[in-house]
């Protein structure tokens, strides 16, 4: 918003009572240009904010004031989007104002009366599957229960501890980080958890083994 001060002549502008009063008034509409932003988002549910979210949850009689602001939303739009007949289509609909990803509704075989819910490409907390639960036991009818499939990609990292090692044979040689040493010539065997065994001697030696090692793999 432009402030007053520029909207009028730069003579007045500068008269210090006169600077003073525009500074105020560019206050106040800055105020009422925020307020009336906020009262055009509380209109839809997606942005309305936590201090008039109770009006809508009143309205529909739901109280989740333990949720965090984002699964409020949720509920509310679940209850709005379960209204009329309850389809595979609805249902993906109600899923998806919870999760904030991709939903996909698998049915089972006829005569089984169960679905699959499947999240797809979720980000959010799974604590907004006891939201869910909730909404989907006032909306499913009676004979119809479901399953929820969570699917989801992360990427895992193992950071190896310097141990001691046995190894009941003499070594000799290096071998460089991230390779897995040859036992193979030596009549040892290079188990899951990095300790090698063998029957014919009993020397220790300490080794900073590094690298990628196949889980079920042998050298």
């Amino acid at each position: 918003m432009a402030k007053l001060s520029r909207k009028i002549p730069k003579r007045f502008a500068e008269i210090g009572i006169i600077s003073d009063i525009l500074q105020a008034l560019d206050r106040g509409l800055v105020d009422l240009e925020n307020k009336t932003n906020q009262v055009m988002n509380d209109f839809t549910i997606n942005n309305v904010s936590d201090t008039n979210i109770e009006r809508y949850e009143k309205i529909l009689d739901i109280s989740n004031l333990n949720l965090t602001l984002e699964l409020r939303r949720g509920a509310l739009l679940s209850k709005y989007r379960g209204v009329g007949t309850i389809t595979p289509k609805r249902l993906e609909s109600i899923a998806a104002s919870f999760s904030g990803g991709e939903v996909d509704i698998a049915e089972h075989a006829e005569g089984a009366y169960i679905i699959t819910i499947i999240f797809k490409d979720t980000r959010n907390d799974v604590r907004y599957l006891q939201a869910l639960d909730r909404a989907l036991k006032e909306v499913m009818p009676a004979h119809l229960d479901y399953i929820v499939s969570v699917e989801y990609e992360t990427k895992i990292g193992i950071q190896p501890e310097i141990r001691d090692y046995e190894y009941p044979f003499n070594m000799c040689g290096t071998f460089l980080c991230g390779i897995k040493p040859d036992y193979s010539t030596q009549g040892a065997r290079l188990s899951e958890n990095l300790r090698v065994q063998s029957k014919d001697s009993t020397n220790v030696q300490k080794y900073k083994m590094a690298g990628t090692f196949a889980a079920e793999s042998e050298v």
